[in-house]
């Protein structure tokens, strides 16, 4: 009897364990992103993860030159912007390479419906059906959701969803965490 219960436990345990939340973010593209707001208090990312203004997002790529990492985000109605990250300290997790999910792009904001999100910059449905890991998303309606110029699909950045276009997969979702201080997205 005790070793029924011993393997019941164990089973359900599996179970459990195979269908939790962690289904939810994606694996498959390998993302790390480390952003200290405190040293550059005037970047857009910051308007993008103000839980007081939600639905903002910007669009985040890196790029090492001479060994000093470059963040370039762009947003719907703001200006690009080019941050060099110059301290030890932010440099450091991009010394071994830069990965930012599927193409060196994401999508980071505040959700209307309350939460950090951060998505992969990539059409997902394109992803899935090609070798290929080119297809950006670009903005679109007041910057509230984002197109593939390949499949014509857009993408609600507040649910992560198809808004329009063929039904599909939904958009990459990436952990995301800001202590205050900085911003983590990673899988």
């Amino acid at each position: 009897m005790r070793n029924l219960r011993c393997i019941i436990i164990s089973l359900v345990t599996i179970a459990l364990s195979s269908c939790n939340a962690d289904n939810e973010y994606c694996t498959k593209y390998s993302c790390y992103f480390l952003f200290y707001t405190q040293y550059h208090t005037t970047s857009n990312i910051i308007s993008a993860i103000n839980p007081l203004a939600p639905g903002t997002f910007v669009k985040i790529s890196l790029k090492r030159i001479s060994n000093i990492t470059h963040v370039y985000v762009y947003g719907y109605g703001v200006s690009n912007e080019d941050t060099q990250l110059t301290t030890d300290k932010e440099n450091y997790p991009y010394t071994s390479g830069l990965y930012l999910g599927a193409n060196n792009s994401i999508i980071v904001g505040y959700s209307m419906y309350g939460g950090l999100c951060a998505y992969d910059g990539q059409c997902p449905n394109c992803l899935e059906s090609s070798s290929s890991t080119n297809f950006p998303l670009t903005w679109d309606n007041s910057g509230q959701s984002v197109k593939c110029s390949k499949c014509g699909r857009c993408y609600n950045l507040s649910t992560g969803t198809v808004s329009s276009g063929n039904a599909g997969i939904q958009l990459l979702k990436y952990r995301a965490t800001y202590d205050g201080t900085a911003l983590i997205v990673h899988n």
